[in-house]
């Protein structure tokens, strides 16, 4: 443990944390800070909490730090991450996600901790952002960690000191392409074989923008002698970790950007960056995940996976004049995604939305659109205050339409039905082949089945956890069989504005925006024969039209309106 870079600076940095109510800390990759500085507050008996953007994250982390205590997890070093913890009343030490935490500290469990450490800071989700903005309103100290950060904001922000941590990281050398790439994956693709059939040996990290990605390139280079494997969010974690392991020739990691910072992968020394992620935006309500060049410190960190073993040489998909014209950093979420779950926490912890301390002011126009949503919803009254179902709604970690559907459940007698469908929903279970009108009854049904495997083992952990809430809220577990009317009412409910028409063949909102149907979905099938109402969740660009990605269809006199 002591020989990391960011040991030498380890009086300085509890010495700092004493004395202020916030440090910045700036630790290059490879430095140790998300592992070594909690460990370091912990040992000056401090009970200590640390945020990760990513579940995988957090428990990997968390692995990491108890293996080097000789501790099991769960004892002095636990986690808890969205439907899975392992802690116990003996954890002083706590890694945890960004949501877990916020609503921990929407019910006051600030005084559980001395310390929060929020690492990977840059990243400007959601919720980071709006974990940083309680933090400053509470008495807790806050240590803020990145390899990449804008140090004069967050210090400004919070009147912190900062601490600079040099890394271990050997140089890598950037290399640029002298043409625009017309096609970012055949090009990274083309590079990966260029490497492969050379004589320099080494594992090789390519960062491309999501799982279609991954796939396409995965076929295209099964031909080379090497184990080629994907790493993206959507994976289980099983599937994560094994991607981690050494093989005896060759590996390619085709990645998105969960590489960047959230994993130490050994091995790495030749990256190839396609300078492009998929960025959520929200736009009339759709979200659209957008293929965008990344920002300059996003380069500057993927870069850097290919040096913390030995010099390494990064490909950059890009000439370098477009490299000049990236944006030094990436835009955080608040100013370009849907900020209803936002507001519905922040409404927990304080009144005045517009008050509240952000790092950078969000969208007014998504600020608006947020509040609309809540108050569709009956978590805001006609004052914008909080209702009791808005309380209830934030209790669940959930976005507020599943939790909304979730607190409608109790009054139609189903809480059991779409507790469960919600799991399959939050798990990413797929609602496989079935008969009728309804996606919803499907994924009941394929749930029911309780086929053995990890993927029914968290729809079960995740369905007592929402159950386990509802108690809490005062609900009763309620049954209806499979009673589609309650069921299908209870997501009406939570999804007003996610009812949808089907008429002469085409299908809108009930404002008349146009959108598509899923192929996947039952329903897909039906509009060119008949004409009906349905309910949708999740509403995705796709081409030239917004797709649904969950429906099934209700009649018109179940609808509230």
């Amino acid at each position: 443990m002591g020989d990391s870079p960011v040991s030498s600076h380890r009086d300085e940095i509890v010495d700092r944390i004493r004395k202020n109510k916030a440090v910045v800390v700036v630790g290059e990759t490879g430095s140790g800070k998300s592992t070594q500085i909690p460990q370091y507050l912990l040992e000056d008996g401090m009970r200590v909490v640390v945020t990760q953007p990513r579940r995988i994250a957090a428990i990997s982390l968390a692995r990491r730090v108890a293996g080097e205590r000789g501790c099991a997890v769960g004892e002095a070093v636990g986690y808890a991450v969205r439907f899975e913890k392992r802690c116990s009343s003996k954890t002083r030490l706590r890694y945890v996600t960004d949501g877990t935490l916020l609503r921990e500290l929407c019910s006051d469990a600030a005084r559980t901790y001395d310390v929060v450490v929020v690492d990977e800071a840059h990243e400007r989700t959601l919720r980071t952002d709006l974990l940083l903005g309680i933090l400053k309103q509470t008495a807790v100290r806050v240590v803020v960690m990145s390899a990449s950060i804008d140090t004069k904001k967050f210090s400004s922000f919070f009147s912190a000191p900062v601490v600079s941590v040099s890394g271990r990281a050997f140089p890598v050398s950037v290399e640029n392409t002298e043409r625009p790439s017309l096609d970012y994956l055949d090009d990274a693709v083309r590079r990966v074989r260029s490497l492969c059939s050379g004589g320099e040996g080494g594992d090789v990290l390519v960062f491309v923008t999501g799982k279609e990605d991954i796939e396409k390139a995965t076929a295209l280079l099964a031909s080379e002698d090497a184990t080629v494997c994907g790493l993206h969010s959507g994976m289980k974690l099983s599937q994560q970790k094994a991607v981690l392991e050494k093989t005896k020739n060759r590996k390619i990691i085709l990645a998105t950007n969960i590489a960047e910072t959230s994993l130490t992968i050994a091995g790495i020394r030749f990256v190839v960056d396609t300078c492009r992620a998929k960025k959520r935006r929200t736009v009339d309500g759709v979200d659209e995940l957008c293929v965008e060049l990344v920002s300059s410190a996003e380069a500057q960190q993927r870069a850097g996976r290919a040096g913390r073993e030995a010099p390494g040489v990064c490909y950059r998909l890009l000439t370098r004049k477009e490299e000049e014209g990236l944006a030094p950093e990436r835009v955080p979420e608040t100013q370009q995604a849907g900020l209803s779950e936002m507001l519905l926490l922040v409404k927990s912890f304080t009144k005045d939305v517009f008050s509240f301390p952000f790092l950078d002011e969000p969208s007014p126009l998504l600020l608006r659109e947020g509040l609309l949503d809540l108050h569709l919803l009956g978590a805001l009254d006609s004052a914008g205050e909080l209702t009791e179902t808005g309380k209830a709604m934030a209790k669940y970690p959930l976005s507020p339409e599943l939790a909304r559907a979730v607190v409608a459940a109790d009054g139609f007698g189903c809480t059991e039905e779409v507790s469960l469908i919600v799991a399959g929903l939050a798990v990413g279970v797929a609602v496989g082949e079935g008969e009728g009108t309804s996606d919803h009854l499907a994924l009941l049904r394929t749930l029911r089945k309780k086929r053995p495997g990890a993927e029914t083992r968290r729809v079960a952990q995740t369905e007592r956890q929402l159950l386990a809430i509802s108690k809490q809220n005062g609900f009763s577990v309620s049954s209806c069989g499979e009673h589609l009317q309650r069921i299908l009412r209870a997501f009406i409910t939570g999804s007003p504005r996610r009812v949808g028409v089907a008429w002469k063949g085409q299908c809108t909102t009930l404002e008349g925006k146009p959108l598509r149907i899923s192929p996947e979905s039952l329903l897909s099938g039906r509009v060119e024969e008949s004409d009906f109402y349905f309910i949708f969740h999740g509403l995705f660009l796709a081409g030239s039209k917004p797709q649904t990605s969950f429906s099934s269809e209700v009649f018109g006199e179940w609808l509230p309106f």
